[in-house]
């Protein structure tokens, strides 16, 4: 049932509101101006939960719901099967007057939009019947602004107060002589019709109704029926225009008082968009959004996540895209329940792809796509409960294991959970890899840890990434063949020691639980980027050598050096006796005078060395590098630059 502005309110929304109270839950979809390309909206595989809920919000914030799908599924138990009512509703933010202070800016992504017309959107219907809709604070300000508007008196100026007397004497004589119902009253400017208002509002009250247009307030003699059902009262029309602007979230607000099961199909950005749109601002802190979600919609449901997750539904569905879910559906061993349209007129037009399964050119239109959901969600529901032909049992175990949990697109975290802390994955696989040269691309880092096995990057910038080993048992190796750890301190230069490594360019690395840690202490996640790009931070090209550990203990590795805010360096010691404590930010270092003397030492042998003794010498360097992390068990995980 399609549901647009001019027959929502009075037509359309009782029969909503009876179709919500009866069923037994309710499926939803949203259908959005853009989705975000920019780089602060781009998913990564290794998002923190709160990373990926800003990103998100970012895109919430910034475009606008176009179309919002409900379905609802009522269960008929004398012919055992669901009966759905799809509503597809177009949306459409409107400011109302002026004294409201609702305007609204949003942002369309080109894609998008092309994206909508190859579905047939119908952009002319958007636009001119989108239902209004307003939050919960938009309509608190507006409500206040209407008090304002209501109570706050224009002060009438010398040069005013010629035409407001000239104005009054007009209306008097007009009520004394003329039968006429209306006079009309030329003002130049807003603040003339703002006296006009005012005056004859304060002389005549409920006598008289003041209109205002382009260049003149029209004023109207109010009859004895109407004073009495004060139909004209200012402030009653204001109230009824700010309800009519309320609009589409009476809906959500059924929805939200039913405690029905809401389901949705990948369903982060929907949820997103009804907060937003329906509820309040979008909060700062994923916890306050989960709250707040959760008091919205106490019970939702996540399709994709059920596909991906239960055991008996996912084998059956090998792609968990929205039409080809559908499609999978339709066909055994998802043979339960049985669901129809509701045979009024009104729902038409999805029967064909009902009966078949086979998903229609109304594909990714809002009211479709939520009855596709709810119509997966059954049938999956069904196998992964074995309610062979009857109504879904929500309190069975194997829907409770997925209740309120999100499938999370492209992640490592396995689900976002409304009511719990998120499962956190094990990311020692992960490693911080930072100070490279900008241009520095990812096959270059494919290639420079090529000795690694298979690597991806993630979370790529100038002059940082993140590099995840897939192959284990490399793991161990990768802080001792590509990372070294120093004293504390600076060289003769003022600088920070920097490894210079063989392959090309020159880089610090160190574990992603160090990363984190330095990264929550108060680094801002650009300060990498920033202090690479610092004039002050100098480079020097440096040699590595492969000589035996001195009597003192200190690593013959030759370093580059730079200052700023980058983290501390620790040394690796050469032996198991000499092994260091872990490093961690805020760990206690000694930088002793016999180290200092041993550096200093160690600087004068480099003038010697040979840069073709390094690529000669290489393989060597790295097995001994290897031998030194196994017999210093006690080495920090974190190992800098």
């Amino acid at each position: 049932m399609e549901v647009i502005r001019s027959t929502f309110q009075d037509a359309l929304l009782p029969i909503i509101a009876a179709a919500i109270a009866e069923a037994d839950f309710i499926a939803i979809d949203g259908e959005f101006t853009g989705l975000g390309s920019s780089k602060d909206m781009q998913i990564d595989y290794l998002d923190t939960v709160q990373a990926r809920y800003h990103k998100l919000k970012r895109s919430a914030t910034q475009f606008q719901l176009t179309q919002y799908g409900v379905c609802t599924f009522k269960w008929n138990e004398d012919a055992q099967k669901y009966t759905a009512k799809p509503f597809n509703c177009y949306v459409f933010p409107l400011a109302g007057r002026k004294a409201f202070g609702l305007e609204k800016s949003f942002t369309c992504q080109a894609s998008s939009l092309l994206f909508l017309r190859d579905c047939k959107f119908d952009f002319n219907k958007w636009i001119s019947q989108g239902i209004p809709y307003i939050n919960q604070e938009e309509e608190s300000i507006a409500r206040q602004k209407i008090g304002i508007y209501q109570n706050a008196d224009a002060m009438i100026g010398e040069a005013q107060r010629p035409f407001v007397t000239a104005a009054l004497t007009a209306v008097h004589n007009w009520l004394q002589t003329s039968t006429k119902k209306t006079i009309e009253i030329a003002c130049a400017n807003a603040l003339q019709r703002k006296l006009i208002h005012q005056e004859v509002d304060k002389k005549y009250q409920d006598a008289l109704r003041t209109t205002g247009h382009d260049g003149y307030v029209q004023i109207t003699k109010v009859t004895d029926e109407e004073r009495r059902s004060k139909a004209f009262d200012k402030k009653n029309v204001l109230n009824e225009e700010l309800d009519t602007l309320i609009g589409f979230r009476k809906v959500i607000e059924l929805i939200s008082a039913s405690k029905k099961p809401v389901v949705g199909h990948n369903m982060m950005l929907d949820l997103l968009h009804t907060y937003q749109s329906f509820f309040n601002p979008l909060p700062d802190t994923v916890l306050a959004f989960k709250y707040g979600m959760h008091n919205l919609f106490p019970t939702i449901f996540d399709t994709k996540f059920l596909a991906h997750s239960d055991p008996k539904v996912n084998p059956n569905i090998p792609r968990s895209v929205l039409g080809d879910m559908f499609d999978r559906v339709g066909r055994p061993p998802f043979q339960h329940p049985v669901i129809e349209i509701d045979s009024d007129p009104a729902f038409g037009g999805y029967e064909a792809s009902a009966k078949d399964g086979t998903p229609p050119d109304s594909l990714h239109e809002a009211g479709y796509d939520a009855y596709v959901t709810g119509v997966a969600f059954a049938k999956m529901a069904s196998l992964a409960t074995a309610a062979t032909g009857g109504r879904i049992p929500f309190e069975h175990e194997a829907l409770q294991e997925v209740r309120n949990k999100m499938f999370l697109m492209r992640s490592d975290v396995p689900w976002f959970d409304f009511e719990a802390d998120e499962i956190q994955p094990d990311r020692t696989n992960v490693f911080n890899v930072y100070g490279f040269p900008p241009g520095t691309g990812v096959a270059d880092m494919q290639k420079e840890f090529s000795d690694l096995g298979a690597v991806s990057t993630a979370d790529f910038e100038s002059t940082r990434c993140l590099l995840i080993v897939r192959d284990e048992s490399k793991v161990p190796d990768v802080m001792a063949v590509y990372g070294a750890k120093y004293l504390p301190g600076k060289d003769e230069d003022g600088e920070v020691p920097m490894t210079q490594h063989v392959k090309g360019f020159e880089y610090g690395i160190e574990t992603y639980e160090c990363y984190m840690e330095r990264k929550n202490g108060g680094q801002d996640d650009d300060d990498d980027d920033k202090a690479a790009r610092e004039p002050r931070r100098k480079r020097r090209r440096v040699v590595v050598v492969d000589e035996a550990p001195s009597d003192d203990g200190l690593s013959p590795r030759e370093e580059e050096e730079e200052e700023g805010p980058a983290p501390r360096r620790v040394k690796r010691q050469a032996t198991s006796q000499a092994a260091e404590e872990p490093w961690c930010e805020n760990a206690a270092l000694q930088d002793t005078d016999a180290s200092r003397d041993a550096r200093a030492e160690h600087k004068a042998l480099k003038k010697a060395q040979k840069i073709a003794r390094l690529a000669e010498k290489f393989p060597q360097r790295r097995g001994a590098a290897r031998a030194d992390s196994e017999a210093n068990s006690a080495d920090s995980p974190c190992s800098m630059m």
